[in-house]
């Protein structure tokens, strides 16, 4: 076979004719009885790059297939760590609103008690500067006829329904704790009852 002919076909692929190629070739000329110059030769120049190029194609279809497969599986990655982050954000702010509304219940009772104790000394305090104002001790009643007594007596009934309802509620749901709420609005009940019978 002519190397210009070899020349040429290695031109147009880009790379060197193998041996099976070249024996192939060879056969194909003799078997034809082509001679070295025959024009004939272009068209199976071309058909062998056509060959050639279609062996190639699988290859050049995997390694395209892999690199896509490789971006589609480093994008899903990167979506499933932004989605679980985004997961675990969402779970961290439930469980603070969560642990928020939770802890709410056992300091009402806590908060209430602040508040009353700070009414009833204000109220003692007030009555005792009534007593020295008028240089005479005045019945412990009158505590409740004066405006922060009033308010004091309304936030106390209050703090006992509030106590009340935590302990129904507690016992309704089969949960522990609801003793310390009742004996609160029990006691609570108790120093109204009291004052009230001095009224």
């Amino acid at each position: 076979m002519a190397v210009s002919a070899i020349k040429h076909l290695e031109r147009m692929r880009g790379s060197k004719v193998t041996c099976e190629e070249y024996h192939r070739l060879t056969m194909m000329q003799q078997a034809l009885n082509l001679q070295d110059d025959d024009a004939v030769w272009m068209l199976f120049l071309a058909m062998e790059y056509q060959k050639a190029y279609y062996e190639q194609l699988p290859k050049k279809i995997t390694d395209s297939t892999s690199e896509l497969l490789k971006r589609v599986r480093e994008t899903a990655d990167r979506e499933a760590a932004n989605a679980q982050n985004r997961l675990i954000q969402s779970v961290i702010e439930q469980t603070e609103k969560l642990t928020a509304r939770v802890h709410i219940v056992p300091l009402m009772p806590i908060y209430l008690l602040i508040i009353l104790c700070l009414m009833t000394f204000g109220s003692v305090s007030y009555w005792a500067g009534l007593n020295a104002g008028l240089g005479r001790p005045l019945p412990l009643e009158t505590i409740l006829s004066i405006p922060a007594g009033t308010v004091l007596g309304g936030m106390t009934l209050t703090a006992i329904a509030f106590c009340l309802g935590v302990a129904f509620w507690k016992i309704a749901y089969y949960q522990k704790g609801w003793l310390v709420p009742m004996v609160a609005a029990l006691g609570l009940g108790g120093v109204m009852f009291a004052m009230s019978r001095f009224y």
